[in-house]
């Protein structure tokens, strides 16, 4: 439990050295950014901000918690299975996820997605 408590207090400061980061990111970019357009041309400043964002990218895929309860939920019910061994052991996800049928899927992959383009102007926007 102390271990868990030391991971956690670990991502917060992770955070908010990620939060700071991307700050002093928008601070400095301009100015490294007039540097690469001077010594190299214009398209040199694409290929800075491509390097910035892999690592920011790299850095966020491996130490951003999970916050989809669905899936939370999933790995604790596979972890008390691993633990007690008993295979009877189920989830809301897992029960929800028996009962979808092919057309449920396709809906939830193909539609969706466009629903939610076309009702929300926050999404269209950032979409165009």
């Amino acid at each position: 439990m102390v271990l868990r408590q030391s991971l956690d207090q670990l991502l917060v400061y992770i955070s908010i050295i990620i939060f700071c980061y991307n700050i002093l990111i928008q601070i400095q970019g301009p100015l490294a950014s007039s540097f690469a357009v001077v010594a190299k041309g214009w398209r040199w400043t694409i290929w800075e901000i491509l390097w910035v964002s892999g690592a920011a990218l790299i850095v966020l895929f491996f130490f951003l918690p999970e916050t989809s309860s669905s899936n939370i939920l999933y790995r604790k019910m596979r972890r008390i299975q691993k633990i007690t061994g008993d295979k009877q052991i189920t989830c809301e996800p897992v029960l929800e996820g028996e009962s979808l049928t092919r057309k449920d899927i396709i809906k939830m992959l193909l539609v969706t997605p466009f629903t939610l383009s076309f009702t929300e102007p926050v999404i269209l926007f950032c979409n165009l």
